[in-house]
Formats: C-alpha cells, structure tokens, sequence
C-alpha cells in the first residue's frame, strides 16, 4: 500500500505498510480512516468533487504535519496552526550558519592555541610534532566543552522566556 503525501503542492506516494499483524495496529487504523473518509465522501451526494479532493487533501497535509513534526526543527511559523512546539532552539537557517561558523571559529582558536601552547606546558621527552597534536586535540575537547555548555545555557534561557511569555499572555486572557 501506498501513502500519498503531498509536499510542496506535488503529491508523492510512499510505501507504507498497512499493517504488521494482529487487529488495531497503526497502519490498519489509517487504511481504515482512509477507507471511511472515502466512504464518507462518495455517500456525500452534496459534496462537489472539488470539495472532496480539497478535504482530502487537507486531511493529508494535517497527517504529513504530524508525522514529520519531531523531525522538522526550527520551522518558523507559517500561520496560525503552527504551533511552539514546532520551533526549535536554533530558530533559522541564518541563525543555524550563525552558529556553526561560531563553532567552528572556536575549535579552530582552542586547537592553534592548544598546538602552540603543549610544546612549552609538555615535558622535552615528547616530540615536539606529538606535542603539538596533543594540545590540539585538548583544546579541540576544551572547545566543544565550552560550546556545549554555553549553548545549554542559552537554550534553557530561552525556553524559561518563553515558558514566561507563555503564562503572561494566559494570564492576559483570563482577565
């Protein structure tokens, strides 16, 4: 069986497995919704055809949007059935460049300073070129060590402001 998604405006089937055994498994409970919308729609002798099909077409997008929505980060919202939950931490892709050049930029301080700085910490005993691997690997691990915890810093600042927005604007409409 397939599952006709429609992405961008085109349509697309994928295979899709009906069902894997056994009553109520997930892919026999869509065939079977499948099965009543059409039923329900053919029976719907007021319905044009062009409401049928832009039904059904709704009803698919509504389905493809809850499939892919732990998939899709840092979706900007594209009207108002978009929901918080969609967004993620890095909100675009200009701000996704923006921290991935930032990362990079770092490593690459952390693992020249590293170079440069263990052939003058690490005793005359190591080679001189090991040395200077070495200090680039530490500060390679000390950089992404600090990235990593700045970033959780930044990403729990952001979700308690927005958690915060979230109560004041509930707390606005009770009124």
């Amino acid at each position: 069986a397939y599952l006709h998604v429609i992405t961008r405006g085109a349509r697309v089937a994928v295979p899709h497995a009906v069902g894997t055994g056994g009553a109520g498994g997930a892919g026999e409970a869509d065939a079977d919704a499948d099965a009543d919308a059409d039923a329900a729609a053919a029976g719907a002798g007021s319905m044009s055809a062009a409401r049928r099909r832009e039904l059904r077409e709704r009803d698919e997008q509504r389905r493809y949007d809850a499939m892919v929505a732990d998939v899709a980060w840092g979706a900007a919202k594209q009207g108002a059935g978009a929901s918080s939950a969609q967004e993620g931490s890095v909100g675009s892709y200009r701000a996704a460049l923006a921290f991935g050049t930032n990362l990079l930029v770092v490593l690459g301080t952390f693992a020249a300073f590293g170079g440069m700085a263990a052939p003058h910490v690490l005793p005359r005993a190591f080679p001189r070129q090991a040395a200077q691997a070495a200090g680039a690997a530490l500060g390679i691990a000390v950089g992404l060590l600090v990235e990593t915890v700045l970033f959780v810093i930044r990403d729990q600042r952001e979700t308690r402001e927005r958690d915060q927005r979230g109560r004041r604007e509930r707390a606005g409409k009770k009124r």
